[in-house]
Order: structure tokens, then sequence, then C-alpha cells
């Protein structure tokens, strides 16, 4: 519960955040180029949060990634399902053989 606290006080820090940040800019080679995304993203959600209707403020990137992993899970929510009615299939099958036999 603490740990969930500290982190909760860290990310709603903008100070913290900013200076996170800057830090990221150190990250060789990728730094500077993944500054700029998350700074976007932050200013984003930070509108967001402050606006009364969430209809106001269209995500650019989230929306993407949001649907991509939906699909995703979608798609292994189905493959659960039809390997369990292959299953039964299956079992059923050997059943229906072994009483011709």
């Amino acid at each position: 519960m603490h740990i969930q606290k500290l982190f909760v006080i860290i990310a709603f820090n903008e100070s913290l955040i900013e200076t996170a940040i800057k830090w990221l800019k150190l990250v060789p080679v990728i730094g500077a180029k993944l500054q700029v995304p998350f700074k976007a993203i932050l200013d984003g959600q930070k509108l967001k949060l402050h606006k009364k209707s969430a209809e106001k403020v269209q995500e650019a990137g989230g929306n993407i990634l949001g649907s991509i992993f939906e699909k995703f899970v979608i798609a292994m929510i189905l493959y659960f399902v039809i390997s369990i009615v292959n299953s039964f299939a299956q079992s059923y099958h050997k059943r229906i053989h072994k009483k011709k036999h």
C-alpha cells in the first residue's frame, strides 16, 4: 500500500516528471528522440484530466495503442474459446469412436 501511495505522489508531482523528462535526454542515441513524445503524451494527459469532458481532448497516440491492445485481447479470448470447443469436439469424437469398436 505504501509503495502505491509513493508511486501516486511521484506520478502527480509535476516537477519530478519534468526532471525525469530532462534525464531522458541523457539516454544515448534515443534519449532526445524519446523526450518529445513523452512530453506530448504527458501534456495530453494533463489536459485530459483538467477538462470536464473527455470528448473535448482527442488523443493522438493513445487511441491507436488502445485499439491494438483491445484487438489483441479479443483475439486471445477467441483463441481460448475455439481451443475449448476443439477439445470438446475431440473428446466427443473419441467417445463415439470407442462406442463403435
